[in-house]
């Protein structure tokens, strides 16, 4: 408990910018709430990992998960606003979609799967701290974003918690 408070501070201050009192101030949009379900969703799901039936393949549970959630978005996507304009489907777009599919959707579900399987929900729940340091290392690498103090000490805590958390 005490690994997860830890990286969980240390997203805090990455999320902040390392100005706590930021956090005072926060408003949600739309999509952020969005994204709080689907953290709660995910956090279920990685519970559910553990008590999956010992019958039921890692691949049957992906297949599962993915019809589940295509079921979730086709009505979505049909509640999109039709005045938003449609894409141009080009290579770049279906090189992009290709790579969603295989990495992100299809790669990361199986490798968080084994994560669980391998080290329990509990303690997998911490790397998911390390999304947001993620993203903010992909901002320097792809955006030009310079790496500030509160990235290293946020970072700093992410870590610690991680090994805190994973400690045997």
């Amino acid at each position: 408990m005490a690994g997860l408070a830890l990286s969980f501070f240390g997203t805090m201050v990455l999320i902040s910018h390392g100005q706590i009192h930021i956090l005072k101030t926060l408003s949600f949009a739309p999509g952020d709430l969005w994204i709080l379900l689907a953290s709660a969703i995910w956090a279920a799901y990685s519970i559910a990992l553990r008590k999956r039936p010992s019958g039921l393949s890692q691949s049957s549970m992906l297949f599962g998960s993915m019809v589940t959630g295509v079921l979730f978005l086709i009505p979505m996507s049909l509640l999109n606003s039709p005045s938003e304009q449609l894409l141009d489907w080009t290579i770049n777009v279906y090189v992009a979609l290709l790579y969603l599919a295989v990495f992100p959707s299809i790669l990361a579900f199986i490798c968080w799967n084994r994560g669980v399987e391998l080290a329990g929900s509990s303690k997998a729940g911490g790397f998911l701290h390390l999304i947001p340091l993620f993203g903010a290392g992909l901002s320097v690498i792809f955006l030009g974003e310079g790496i500030a103090l509160f990235h290293l000490i946020g970072a700093v805590f992410v870590f610690g918690g991680i090994a805190l958390t994973t400690k045997q």
